[in-house]
């Protein structure tokens, strides 16, 4: 009986939580011109982009998203 409902209690037990390294994986930084920077006004603003679809829209421009001037071009992405 008890390896029965040990059984039971596994088919119930809560997943383990997902990191959010592992909930924030990308696959690419891609540019959204649609927005601008909410810390500086820049364009383009950082989207993040995972199996085809939008996981992540940022409202900051990359130099802002990263910290670096740099990163105002999406080609340093």
């Amino acid at each position: 009986m008890a390896a029965r409902n040990a059984k039971r209690r596994e088919k119930f037990a809560v997943p383990e939580p997902v990191s959010d390294a592992q909930g924030m994986a990308v696959d690419e930084w891609v540019p959204n011109y649609g927005r601008q920077c909410e810390v500086c006004g820049e364009t383009p603003c950082v989207s993040g982009v995972r199996d085809g679809k939008v996981v992540y829209d940022g409202s900051m421009c990359g130099a802002c998203t990263w910290g670096e001037d740099a990163c105002l071009d999406p080609a340093n992405w």
